[in-house]
């Protein structure tokens, strides 16, 4: 059939009407032979899928009862297994709640007895300084200069400013403690920030070298405002309790890949490297003889953090600390 249809090749032979009828009765003539041609593949084919079906059917059927028997028999196992097993975890559960509890109950009885020596001397020191310089102002009756008023303003003023710190650092811990604070971010201008907490802290403590050095350029952040505010402020009062009064206290601002630093650093005594690992612990004091509750450093990470930040130390003997609040670029 081949040989016979190249042989009436058009490209060979041209085209007229002789070649095209020659073709047509070619074609005529192929037409019952391929048909029967093409049945017999297709039956062929036919029964070579009955084939393939009809083991694949079988195999399928085997396949599906071993898997049946594997299953039935695994869940007599599992169900031997988990009962043994059910019997042994009810019994772990016991133990662990009991031993859970007591330690829960040990660590919340230390807390709030630590919580509660801390706090009560915090507040009966401020207040002792309130009620001696309101003493001392009545003991001298219609003597009282303005002199005398402005110093016991002075010391009034600190107390007060040292119960509101502490009231305000108790509240924000019992609000994280209880998933209730929420940060409200915002963009921020660090530079701004920065500058308003020192010109602050200079009205505070008028006698200190408090200073602000900026980087140039934008320096933009993501944060609560009052959230950030509270961190600088508790890094920049213990860099000022920590150093002496003839010390200054610097406040760095720059940016480092994608956060914004703000370092406070002092010229301080430095940290004992015992004490550092500890630094960020709820009622760690160390020996210091300052004043403190031990919650300032605890809180300032808590609310980094919650802002996506962080705070980390560099810390030299002798030589002073420089703690760094990091956040990141808006």
């Amino acid at each position: 059939m081949v040989a016979a249809l190249l042989a009436l090749d058009p490209q060979l032979h041209g085209h007229d009407d002789g070649q095209h009828e020659a073709m047509l009765g070619l074609t005529e003539r192929l037409h019952p032979q391929i048909n029967r041609i093409a049945n017999d593949v297709m039956i062929t084919d036919w029964y070579r899928a009955a084939a393939r079906l009809d083991a694949y059917r079988n195999t399928q059927q085997l396949v599906i009862f071993a898997v049946v028997a594997a299953f039935v028999a695994a869940l007599a196992i599992s169900w031997l297994l988990l009962r043994k097993q059910r019997q042994l975890h009810v019994a772990d559960v016991q133990n662990l709640n009991s031993n859970k509890l007591l330690e829960q109950e040990r660590n919340i009885a230390l807390m709030y007895r630590d919580f509660a020596a801390i706090v009560s001397h915090q507040l009966r020191t401020p207040l002792s300084l309130i009620d001696s310089a309101l003493h001392r102002l009545a003991r001298k009756g219609d003597a009282v200069t303005a002199q005398d008023v402005t110093e016991r303003r002075e010391v009034v003023t600190d107390a007060i400013g040292r119960l509101t710190r502490l009231s305000d650092t108790v509240l924000l811990l019992a609000r994280l403690d209880n998933e209730q604070l929420q940060a409200d971010f915002s963009v921020l201008d660090m530079t701004g920030v920065v500058q308003l907490i020192v010109t602050e802290a200079q009205g505070r403590h008028p006698h200190r070298e408090v200073y602000a050095s900026c980087a140039e350029g934008p320096l933009r952040a993501r944060g609560d405002q009052h959230l950030v505010g509270h961190v600088i402020e508790n890094l920049l009062s213990n860099a000022l309790k920590f150093s002496e009064a003839d010390r200054p206290v610097e406040v760095r601002v720059f940016r480092q890949g994608n956060e914004i630093a703000c370092a406070v650093a002092d010229q301080g005594d430095g940290i004992e490297a015992s004490f550092q690992p500890h630094l960020f612990d709820r009622y760690f004091r160390g020996n210091t003889r300052k004043d403190g509750a031990g919650l300032g450093l605890a809180l300032a990470q808590a609310l980094a953090r919650l802002q996506n930040g962080r705070i980390s130390f560099e810390t030299w003997p002798g030589k002073g600390s420089v703690f760094t609040f990091w956040l990141p670029v808006a």
